[in-house]
């Protein structure tokens, strides 16, 4: 961006429509869906979502079963009847089971 011979408005006014594109890019990402295939991956993509979006360790796991579908889902539905409220741990290495 040449900031030459601008009034500190304008530049500013530039930057902030710069950052404004790129916050409605970033404020469009979507949790990925899964279905109980390639764990891996999912708990990767998963894991940087939560970062991205400073998601607390707490709010993990629920966020993440609003997003499984299929046998995924009732999986998770009979672990939570039978075992109670997951950890992220406890989630991620039992989907890899």
């Amino acid at each position: 961006m040449d900031t030459r011979g601008k009034t500190n408005a304008k530049f500013r006014n530039e930057v902030n429509e710069i950052l404004a594109r790129h916050k409605t890019n970033f404020d469009q990402l979507s949790f990925p869906k899964f279905n109980g295939n390639d764990p891996t991956g999912w708990i990767y993509e998963a894991k940087q979502y939560f970062e991205f979006k400073n998601i607390t360790p707490e709010q993990e796991v629920q966020l993440a079963s609003f997003h499984l579908e299929g046998i995924a889902l009732q999986w998770h539905r009979w672990m939570t009847k039978f075992r109670g409220p997951l950890t992220w741990d406890e989630f991620t290495k039992a989907v890899q089971l």
